[in-house]
């Protein structure tokens, strides 16, 4: 049987929102390699105290400097040279290009994109209404083409089990 394979998406103005988010989750059992985070270097030069941020912001219509992304357990830099590399990727994971688009302008604008992994139609539900309550924009819901039928997480079977559903994609 195949696994239901959906990223919810959301963009957050800054860490502490972000944090909220990250721990609401943690308590309804989503693990840390579930959630990916992904934002510019110069969204953590804005959480440093006064007097350590950078000289000077890039000049307008410069290259962007590296992106840091990765789930919770592990994050790393990524070369981000040019425009598309972000939307790109998130077309791949099932988002459409004109919303892949607006995450990476919010991206390039230092805001922060939140993904987290779901297994079951319940899950996804659950991602969902905790970004939106920790104050997420433009969350949105990401099926992986590829499949074509689900599995109920343990979590969401009711007792006596369900029979898998087909997705709707």
């Amino acid at each position: 049987m195949l696994v239901n394979d959906t990223t919810v998406f959301g963009m957050y103005p800054d860490f502490v929102t972000l944090r909220a988010s990250v721990d609401s989750l943690k308590a309804f059992g989503f693990r840390s390699d579930d959630i990916s985070l992904l934002f510019p270097e110069c969204a953590v030069s804005r959480t440093l105290p006064r007097g350590a941020e950078p000289k000077a912001p890039a000049a307008a219509g410069r290259a962007m400097g590296p992106l840091i992304g990765g789930n919770l357990d592990f994050l790393t830099y990524i070369r981000w040279d040019g425009r598309g590399v972000v939307c790109g990727a998130l077309k791949m994971l099932g988002v459409p290009a004109d919303e892949a688009k607006r995450y990476e302008g919010w991206i390039r604008n230092g805001e922060l994109l939140v993904g987290v992994q779901s297994e079951c139609t319940g899950q996804t539900e659950l991602a969902t209404a905790i970004l939106v309550e920790t104050g997420a924009h433009n969350v949105w819901a990401a099926a992986n083409r590829r499949e074509t039928t689900e599995r109920l997480c343990a979590s969401c079977s009711p007792k006596g089990g369900r029979n898998p559903q087909a997705v709707q994609n």
